[in-house]
């Protein structure tokens, strides 16, 4: 009989742990961006985006992260950087409607933060991207929150008269802030 115990608790221990999936507060969470144009600081956010975030904090092994914006919605609350955005120079947004990332490792570097290595594509262009971000549980909710910065260069975003750093910086920073339960 014990033999029989300690051979299925062993068993229950070899299993995998199974991630969690978490549900996203859309109307508390965010995706924003930053940078500099000719000298002075900017801002915006997408007001579109998706993401499935399937992780147990104890088992970033396990973790799935998918993550996909409509670069479209980007707003900074410039009339025309914002019309801009869409057209080809930019996101060119007909033929390519969705920046995806997509997690391909999770560490676990204490127990609040971790760092989610992936890919990001952006115009059909897939470059690896860290995105460092703290993990913590507040009182009823969890709260996810990242930055990183990528080289809009390396996915064409800005090409043609506005690909002189000295009018737009290739450095963008991407922030994310989620709120899930």
């Amino acid at each position: 009989m014990r033999t029989l115990i300690l051979a299925i608790a062993l068993l229950v221990m070899a299993i995998p742990a199974e991630a969690k999936v978490w549900t996203i507060d859309t109307a508390k969470s965010k995706i924003t961006f930053a940078g500099m144009q000719m000298g002075r600081p900017f801002g915006g956010i997408f007001s579109t985006w998706q993401a499935v975030l399937d992780f147990d904090p104890d088992h970033p092994e396990t973790a799935k992260i998918d993550v996909t914006i409509k670069p479209a919605s980007a707003s900074t609350g410039d009339k025309q950087r914002d019309e801009a955005m869409p057209m080809k120079d930019w996101f060119d947004v007909a033929p390519y409607p969705e920046a995806k990332f997509h997690l391909v490792k999770l560490e676990k570097v204490d127990d609040m933060h971790f760092d989610a290595r992936g890919q990001l594509t952006i115009k059909n262009k897939t470059v690896d991207v860290s995105l460092p971000f703290t993990f913590v549980h507040g009182s009823k909710d969890v709260r996810l929150k990242g930055e990183t910065d990528i080289d809009r260069t390396k996915f064409d975003v800005g090409v043609g008269e506005w690909a002189s750093e000295q009018i737009i910086a290739h450095k963008v920073s991407i922030d994310v802030d989620l709120v899930m339960n």
